[in-house]
């Protein structure tokens, strides 16, 4: 399964502080192999969005995918 990364400002939970998430870290949080996510930005227009499960960065800092080993 592939996964497209949304890199991207949340809100913390545990201090408030709005704090920059980016691809690499996100990619790091999820625990995802390089080879199996790409970023999703202006770039991907024109590739279908269907066949990716789209992650974002978590208020709540709760990483943990669902039926996915980590890295």
């Amino acid at each position: 399964m592939k996964y497209a990364l949304h890199p991207g400002y949340v809100k913390s939970m545990n201090d408030g502080d709005d704090h920059y998430i980016s691809f690499e870290k996100l990619r790091r949080l999820y625990g995802l192999n390089s080879e199996e996510c790409i970023e999703w930005n202006t770039d991907s227009r024109g590739v279908d969005e269907r066949n990716f499960i789209h992650l974002y960065p978590k208020y709540d800092g709760n990483y943990i995918l669902k039926n996915k080993r980590r890295v």
